[in-house]
């Protein structure tokens, strides 16, 4: 094909047609089956140019290779930009759409007077700029439902893990308490693991309900002597948030089982005499009575330092034997009893006796007013009632029941 150069006086135009150059350019290159090509150097030739001029064009060929132009510096002309990508696009935004700032609003803004305080930002209502006062530290911007950008401390998230109870040898309960929330909990339970630091990542977890408040969790599935790490949570739409860890260790019998002698009524739980995380200890009791109808004893003596509490009735029942030495008093029926292989039986307190009422259903043949090892004072002593399993103080001399029990 033959091109023709034409030139006029202020301009040249390069083409197959003849046609003249555009007057607007000072070079008019015009073809369908051809293009222009520029200069073609490496980085280090196109470096080696002295003193480039504003404009200057070329094609690197080698490092990030493509078209770049001299502006004051060499800079890349992007081959892989989107319209996402570009800082002026344009926009069909109007000086009528809250908090958008289109090419216009930018306009108005740029034209403004320079703020009076350090954080002090302006706000397009759809009708004029409004300066929003200066926020403090640790506040953030809400946009509110009237279409306006408000100040406000968000509450922290506070989330309580609850103590874990109902220990058994495979399931526990425990739960948490959600309160002073600046966002929408939906979602709350527990996670738990044998490693620490659970999180909802995993499939041991409960789902029990949104908001905040208090709630439940029962906790299934757990290996017998296993110590488990638990916490509550609580899920929001920014993230899950977490209470305290607790540790805990499951059972190796339960409530009811035969064991040592005896039938298991009780577990220790923490803040009891002998409770250990890392061992399961209990009581046990006989599977019938000692005694259908004994006196106390020691009638007119003060029995110094019996206890009511969990853990006391073998100090309660030694204190006992060694001021009253009459064998049929309860205390020495117990003190002396060997049963199902074991001699450390003895006399319960009130408040073991309290247990065992309570787990009676696991209990065989017990009925009726039983004696503890609790002494109300030198002439009276308390007692437990199988049937609603209150709590009596009666005179030494009466008679009632006896049931022995034993610590394990």
């Amino acid at each position: 094909m033959l091109f023709q150069i034409k030139s006029l006086a202020q301009n040249v135009g390069i083409n197959a047609t003849g046609a003249n150059p555009d007057n607007s350019a000072m070079l008019d290159i015009s073809s369908t089956n051809k293009g222009l090509l520029i200069p073609r150097m490496t980085q280090a030739e196109r470096d080696a140019i002295v003193s480039p001029a504003q404009g200057l064009m070329i094609f690197q060929t080698d490092g990030t290779s493509g078209f770049y132009y001299y502006q004051s510096t060499w800079k890349f002309v992007g081959s892989n930009l989107d319209y996402n990508s570009l800082i002026n696009k344009p926009t069909n935004a109007t000086t009528t759409t809250y908090g958008f700032m289109s090419s216009a609003d930018k306009t108005k803004l740029d034209a403004l007077a320079t703020g009076t305080a350090i954080g002090q930002m302006l706000f397009w209502n759809g009708t004029a700029w409004v300066a929003l006062p200066v926020g403090q530290a640790g506040q953030v911007l809400v946009y509110s439902s009237s279409n306006t950008p408000t100040w406000t401390t968000l509450a922290l998230p506070r989330i309580t893990s609850k103590a874990v109870s109902g220990i058994t040898k495979s399931s526990a309960v425990s739960g948490g308490t959600i309160n002073e929330f600046g966002e929408t909990v939906i979602e709350r339970g527990v996670c738990w693991s044998t490693s620490p630091a659970p999180t909802i990542a995993l499939i041991t977890k409960t789902s029990d309900g949104t908001g905040i408040g208090t709630f439940t969790s029962s906790i299934t599935g757990l290996e017998l002597s296993t110590v488990y790490y638990v916490r509550a949570y609580a899920k929001t739409y920014s993230g899950t948030y977490y209470g305290e860890e607790i540790s805990f260790k499951t059972n190796s019998l339960d409530i009811g089982e035969a064991f040592q002698g005896g039938i298991v009524f009780y577990l220790l739980k923490p803040g009891n005499i002998g409770y250990d995380p890392e061992v399961t200890h209990g009581l046990i009791a006989t599977l019938e009575d000692q005694g259908a109808s004994s006196y106390w004893g020691c009638t007119g003596t003060n029995i110094a330092g019996t206890s009511m509490s969990i853990g006391t009735g073998a100090a309660n029942t030694l204190a006992i034997v060694t001021a009253c030495t009459d064998p049929l008093t309860p205390s020495n029926i117990c003190y002396s009893l060997v049963y199902g292989g074991y001699d450390d039986w003895y006399l319960p307190s009130l408040d073991e006796f309290s247990h065992l009422c309570s787990n009676k259903a696991f209990v065989p043949n017990v009925s009726g007013n039983y004696w503890t090892s609790s002494q109300f004072d030198s002439n009276r002593a308390w007692g437990r009632s199988m049937s609603g399993c209150g709590a009596f103080y009666q005179s030494k001399n009466n008679q009632y029941k006896v049931r022995a029990i034993r610590a394990f």
